[in-house]
C-alpha cells in the first residue's frame, strides 16, 4: 500500500479496473458488472431488487477476516457502506442500476422484458434472464462513498481520484 502512487486510495482499487466500495481489496467485492454480491437478494416484481444485506455483511466479514490486524483496515467504513447501500433499488438506467444478465435460466433467475437501445433510433424488445442487478456508471458509488466517508470519519481519501470521470 505505501509503495502505491496514492496510498490512501490504493485499498479502494485506485488505478485499476477493480474499484471497490469497501476500502479493502481483500473484500473481493468490486463495483462492476460481474460480482456475485450484486445477486445477493431477491426481486420484488420485475423492476425492484431487494438486497440481502445480512448475506453481503457475512461475505464481507469472511473475506476480510485476515485483514483485522492491517493498520489501514477500516471496519467502521465497511459498516457505514453496508448501512448506506440502498435496501432496495428500482431497476432503471437513470437510477444507476440495470439488470445483471445470465445467459441461461437458473433456479434463482427471473425472466424480464427489456428494451435495448442500439442508437440511431433503433430500439429492440428482448426477454432476458436475470438473477441480480449491476451498477450503471459511478454516480451511485460516489453518493454511497461520500455519505460513508462522512459517517465513518474518513478524511484521508480523495474521492475524486477514485471515481472515473
Amino acid at each position: 500500500r505505501q509503495a502505491a502512487y496514492h496510498p490512501a486510495e490504493y485499498c479502494f482499487g485506485e488505478g485499476t479496473d477493480n474499484l471497490n466500495v469497501w476500502g479493502c481489496r481483500q473484500a473481493r467485492m468490486d463495483w462492476s458488472d460481474w460480482p456475485d454480491w450484486f445477486s445477493y437478494g431477491e426481486f420484488r416484481g420485475n423492476d425492484v431488487f431487494v438486497f440481502n444485506k445480512e448475506r453481503i455483511g457475512h461475505e464481507l466479514r469472511q473475506n476480510t477476516r485476515s485483514c483485522s490486524l492491517c493498520p489501514y483496515f477500516r471496519p467502521a467504513l465497511l459498516d457505514s457502506v453496508l448501512q448506506i447501500l440502498p435496501s432496495e433499488v428500482r431497476i432503471a438506467r437513470r437510477s444507476g442500476w440495470d439488470y445483471k444478465e445470465c445467459y441461461e435460466q437458473t433456479p434463482a433467475s427471473i425472466r424480464v422484458a427489456i428494451k435495448r437501445d442500439y442508437g440511431d433510433g433503433y430500439v429492440e424488445k428482448e426477454k432476458i434472464y436475470t438473477e441480480g442487478i449491476k451498477p450503471v456508471g459511478y454516480a451511485v458509488l460516489k453518493q454511497i462513498l461520500a455519505k460513508a466517508f462522512k459517517s465513518a470519519g474518513v478524511s484521508d481519501v480523495d474521492l475524486s481520484r477514485l471515481i472515473p470521470k
